[in-house]
């Protein structure tokens, strides 16, 4: 069982009335609670490297990469889950995969992780965004 502790639920507030829910990790979790790429929380880095866009997360200090969630990127037609990663490890989760035929300047996908620490747990969905 979960307590919801008043500060808890201040912060879920100040995430735009975001539900909790539990977090793999023992915690509570901001479900769909959404930083900004490179925000305190995480940084997401993404590039095109030998026709392959590569999508690499990392923790923000004292933050790890929730191994236990499910994570999921979408490009396209394409999903693809943490079994289709090519790095995923507490301190790094990466992503190739090649860039999809008939591509313009940019390739846009939707991208759900999650990082956690020993209270709480990060789940957002954050759109990525490749130039070629």
């Amino acid at each position: 069982m979960y307590r919801f502790t008043p500060s808890l639920l201040f912060a879920a507030l100040l995430m735009g009335g975001a539900s909790l829910v539990a977090c793999s990790s023992g915690g509570n979790s901001a479900d769909g609670a959404s930083a900004a790429a490179g925000s305190s929380h995480y940084a997401i880095d993404t590039r095109v490297e030998d026709g392959m866009l590569q999508l690499d997360v990392s923790p923000g200090a004292g933050l790890k990469i929730n191994l236990e969630f499910p994570w999921a990127l979408t490009v396209g037609e394409q999903s693809l889950s943490a079994e289709d990663t090519h790095t995923f490890r507490d301190e790094l989760v990466r992503y190739r995969l090649p860039v999809p035929e008939g591509a313009g300047a940019e390739v846009e996908g939707m991208l759900r992780f999650s990082v956690c620490n020993d209270a709480t747990c990060y789940t957002p969905r954050e759109r990525v965004v490749w130039q070629l």
